[in-house]
């Protein structure tokens, strides 16, 4: 299952709309994960037309809403089945597509995958021990969770405790 729809709270810019497309399908198994439904997988590895589809679904909306800011998400964007997806999504379309992933995966992880072509990557396990109220302001925006970080395209470290600022200034609350 993947589905594409509308965010203002996702994307970590303090401004405007990105369309972000949610794939099922996660192999972490978080106790107490926010998005259950969307952890089993409804098949196999997606062919060649499926994928030629969703990207061009992806463009459309993205058209359709007049923005570049895209979130891929789920379940896992990056689990086994949706990773041929998100890896043509941002080769083909990072240079034109400022893109963001939300992955469950640690950095380390991420990093052995070489995945290209995204703009921020939000890494980390969901840990109901740590979580947060997600929000966004003019100033930042919150994760749901203190051990969810976003890195940017060289792996850079752009948050603290699941928080980034706009203005790329880290504060110690």
């Amino acid at each position: 299952m993947i589905r594409l729809d509308t965010t203002y709270l996702d994307y970590p810019s303090p401004d405007g709309i990105a369309v972000v497309m949610i794939m099922a399908g996660c192999c972490h198994n978080c106790p107490g994960c926010q998005n259950p439904g969307l952890q089993q997988h409804f098949g196999s590895p997606l062919s060649n037309e499926v994928i030629s589809c969703c990207c061009q679904g992806l463009l459309n909306w993205c058209e359709r809403n007049e923005t570049n800011k895209v979130v891929l998400t789920g379940g896992d964007c990056l689990f086994l089945d949706n990773r041929v997806l998100t890896r043509t999504i941002c080769e083909n379309f990072g240079s034109k597509l400022d893109i963001c992933i939300y992955t469950g995966y640690t950095i380390d992880e991420v990093k052995q995958m070489n995945i290209r072509g995204f703009k921020y990557i939000k890494c980390g396990r969901f840990d109901c021990n740590n979580m947060q109220e997600s929000k966004k302001t003019d100033e930042y925006i919150q994760f749901v969770n203190k051990t969810q970080n976003l890195f940017d395209s060289d792996y850079n470290q752009l948050s603290v405790d699941g928080r980034f600022y706009f203005n790329n200034e880290v504060k110690n609350d």
